[in-house]
C-alpha cells in the first residue's frame, strides 16, 4: 500500500458523475461516512468550473486561498487533498476526493473562522471560486442553493463522525472503517467475491486519518495478510467483504 504510479491515480480520477441522474446512487453509497467527505451535487459542481480559475499544485504542497482566505472555496477537480479540522481539544483529517470541496464550505454563509489546513497529498488540478461571487449566484438559483446547503450538511456530519469513530473506537476497529469508507467510493466485487479497489493512500497518510501508530497499522495489516481478508495485485488492494461486513451497523448506531 505504499507505491502509487500514474495507473493508480488515473483509477482515483474517473469521473464520479456520467450522468446528473447518477447522483442519488453516487450520494446513497458515499454519504453519513466518515473520514473522507461526500461529493457535491453535480449542478453545484458546473457552477464552480464555469465561474472559477483553476490551478494546479504538485503532492505536499498547501494551496493557494487568494488574497482573502476567508472568502476563499476550493473545489478538487484531480488528485487527492486532505483537510485538517481543529475542534475544541481534539483535530481531525478528513481526506477530499475529486468532485469534493476542500475548504469554504462549512461557513460559506456565516463566513465565520475556521481553523483549518489544507494540503495536497497527490498532484491535484483544482477550482478556486470566491465566496462572495458564488452566494450571490445562489441565491438567485434556489434549485442549487437547496443542493448546496444539503451538500454542507453531509460535509459537515463527515467531519463530526471522523472525530466520534477516532474517539469511539478501537484501533484495528478505525482502520477497518476506514477501508469500509475507501471500499464504499472505490471498490467492486470480483466473481470470486473480493471487493477490488485501488490502493488507499500512503500508510503515513492513512496512519494519520484513523488516527493510528505505524506499528498498530503494520500488524493489523499483517494479521489480516496472513487470515487471507486482504491481498493485493499490482496496485489494487482486494478484501473479504467479511472484514467489513459491520461497518455499516457501527455508523447506523452512531448516528
Amino acid at each position: 500500500m505504499q507505491i502509487h504510479n500514474l495507473s493508480w491515480l488515473a483509477d482515483i480520477n474517473k469521473p464520479i458523475f456520467t450522468k446528473k441522474t447518477d447522483y442519488q446512487s453516487v450520494l446513497k453509497k458515499t454519504s453519513g461516512l466518515p473520514f473522507i467527505t461526500p461529493p457535491l451535487h453535480p449542478e453545484l459542481i458546473e457552477m464552480l468550473e464555469k465561474i472559477g480559475a483553476e490551478g494546479r499544485v504538485e503532492a505536499g504542497e498547501k494551496f493557494p486561498l487568494g488574497l482573502d482566505s476567508e472568502d476563499s472555496f476550493i473545489l478538487i477537480k484531480n488528485g487527492i487533498a486532505a483537510r485538517g479540522i481543529q475542534l475544541l481539544n481534539s483535530s481531525l483529517i478528513n481526506l477530499v476526493l475529486p468532485s469534493r470541496s476542500l475548504c469554504g464550505d462549512l461557513n460559506l454563509f456565516t463566513n465565520r473562522g475556521i481553523q483549518e489546513q489544507q494540503f495536497s497529498i497527490t498532484p491535484c488540478q483544482y477550482v478556486l471560486v470566491s465566496k462572495k461571487l458564488l452566494v450571490s449566484l445562489l441565491f438567485s438559483n434556489p434549485e442549487i442553493l437547496n443542493a448546496t446547503l444539503a451538500d454542507i450538511g453531509q460535509i459537515s456530519l463527515s467531519h463530526q463522525l471522523s472525530l466520534l469513530i477516532a474517539s469511539s473506537l478501537g484501533v484495528e476497529e478505525r482502520i477497518k472503517m476506514f477501508i469500509f469508507v475507501w471500499a464504499s467510493n472505490y471498490s467492486e466485487q470480483t466473481k470470486e467475491g473480493w471487493l477490488k479497489m485501488p490502493f488507499i493512500v500512503q500508510r503515513k497518510y492513512a496512519r494519520s486519518v484513523a488516527k493510528v501508530s505505524r506499528s498498530s497499522l503494520d500488524g493489523v495489516l499483517t494479521k489480516w495478510k496472513k487470515n487471507e481478508l486482504i491481498k493485493t495485485e499490482g496496485h489494487y488492494l482486494f478484501i473479504s467483504p467479511e472484514l467489513i461486513k459491520t461497518c455499516a451497523s457501527v455508523l447506523s448506531r452512531k448516528n
